[in-house]
């Protein structure tokens, strides 16, 4: 306990002692660590949004999707049929047309209409998550000539119930509605941003068609009774999509986890960006004790000494930047939340797990010791008498290939720390060697613009044709 204690004061008085550079290296270990917990909370937060209610967002145990070629009043009979030989409980068939809305003189929206020929029954699974009124159903709010919108169409056309908008039906004509109700923003990922519903009467005084059903939603009392539902109507329906509630949720479980994977590969690359800084400022703070780490070894201090000392030093740095980034990262994911929103009209379920914040923390601590490994080693291994007689480092076969086998090992390191957050081994390999690749392509050519830079001769006074190369120069770089 005695070294060990000596080791913690001796780490924490050199962060103390490095100023600016300790900041720069808690800056690089947060930085990185905000990228890897906000992108996460983030897929967490899709994860959570396409997972809650799914029975809701599919209308029932089994739908039937045929927008491309609609089923008219004919194909309903094999599902009446289901429903006489007693595998199905309920089933609504659901109009889909197109149509535009336009408030007076305002912006025109195209819009998914659903119509509803028994408004009463619907929906058939779950309440009708109207926002305005709270308390109000389908049958309440499209009786008389009436139309219910969107959180999403309502906000952009700036109206609320009572309301009046004029809606023109492809393949039929304009009339008049009046805004009946408005559903909450949380239903919209499953209804559409854009959709809005009507009557069958109000579909019939507009249009001339033949009303045709782009959806059916249907009630089972088992799962193996949607199974066997699904299986006969896509037999009967070719041509359609037919989902259960169990289809549904692991259509949506991979998607949910496709996005977080992409979310937390980027996450990776800000994390692999934030280790190269975390090696060159260690280089930097560790080079410029060379008398003292000699002095240490001289009196006595081993090499494992050193490591101990250097590790509780990097791994505080680590701890530090990783809880800083943790936070950092909480915050920045209310950023990420409200982007997301904004793209898909629709909230996210926003819930921080203590499992990702303990996930930060960890990374940032980890982070920083595998990116640490190199400038400690090579710090440890500086010798006593070429500080102390001031000679130069010299270069061995033995430490060039001590330097390839730590980065070999630095690699493998984030590899594992990869795998470990992707939970794919191979994708995690993928992503760390096209991440040295691009490294190695963007250090190439940094370089050969810092040798091109080299090579240019440096003006004595300024010039017409100085001003316009810098300023040419200067706009490729913000292009």
């Amino acid at each position: 306990m005695g070294k060990l204690s000596l080791y913690f004061r001796y780490g924490t008085r050199s962060l103390r002692r490095g100023g600016q550079r300790t900041i720069l290296g808690i800056f690089c270990i947060a930085v990185g660590v905000m990228a890897v917990v906000a992108l996460r909370l983030a897929g967490d937060m899709i994860n959570a949004t396409l997972t809650t209610n799914v029975r809701e967002d599919n209308g029932g145990d089994v739908s039937i999707v045929s927008t491309a070629l609609p089923l008219t009043p004919a194909d309903l009979t094999n599902v009446s049929r289901l429903q006489q030989e007693g595998v199905i409980q309920q089933y609504l068939p659901i109009g889909v047309e197109r149509a535009t809305l336009r408030r007076g003189a305002g912006k025109t929206f195209t819009s998914t209409i659903n119509v509803l020929d028994n408004p009463s029954r619907y929906p058939l699974v779950g309440d009708p998550g109207f926002s305005s009124p709270a308390n109000g159903t389908f049958a309440g709010a499209l009786s008389g000539r009436s139309i219910v919108l969107t959180q999403y169409l309502a906000t952009s056309m700036a109206v609320v119930p009572g309301d009046s908008v004029h809606m023109n039906l492809v393949g039929g004509n304009g009339i008049d509605v009046r805004v009946g109700a408005v559903i909450a923003s949380g239903r919209s990922l499953a209804v559409g941003s854009t959709a809005a519903y009507i009557s069958g009467a109000t579909f019939h005084s507009v249009s001339t068609q033949p009303e045709s059903y782009g959806l059916v939603v249907m009630t089972t009392a088992t799962n193996a009774q949607a199974t066997q539902a699904a299986k006969e109507l896509q037999t009967d329906f070719p041509t359609a999509t037919v989902q259960t509630v169990q289809q549904a949720l692991n259509a949506n479980v991979q998607a949910a986890s496709q996005v977080t994977q992409y979310l937390e590969i980027i996450g990776l690359l800000a994390l692999a960006i934030g280790g190269i800084g975390i090696v060159n400022t260690l280089q930097v703070m560790l080079s410029r004790r060379r008398v003292e780490i000699a002095m240490l070894k001289a009196t006595g201090y081993r090499r494992i000494d050193l490591y101990a000392m250097f590790g509780i030093e990097v791994g505080i740095l680590g701890l530090i930047g990783g809880v800083l980034g943790t936070g950092a990262g909480v915050a920045m994911s209310l950023v990420v939340k409200v982007l997301i929103e904004n793209v898909i009209n629709a909230p996210l379920v926003f819930d921080i797990g203590a499992g990702a914040l303990l996930t930060g923390v960890a990374v940032g601590v980890v982070t920083s010791l595998i990116f640490g490994l190199l400038p400690i080693v090579r710090a440890a291994g500086i010798r006593p008498q070429e500080v102390l007689r001031d000679l130069p480092e010299g270069s061995r076969v033995g430490s060039r290939a001590q330097v390839v086998g730590l980065y070999a090992l630095v690699a493998a390191l984030f590899i594992g720390l990869s795998a470990t957050i992707l939970g794919d081994f191979f994708l995690a390999l993928q992503v760390v060697l096209y991440s040295i690749i691009g490294l190695l392509i963007l250090a190439g050519v940094f370089s050969v613009i810092l040798l091109i830079i080299g090579c240019l001769p440096v003006p004595e006074r300024f010039s017409a044709p100085y001003v316009v190369a810098v300023g040419a120069a200067v706009a490729v770089a913000a292009g």
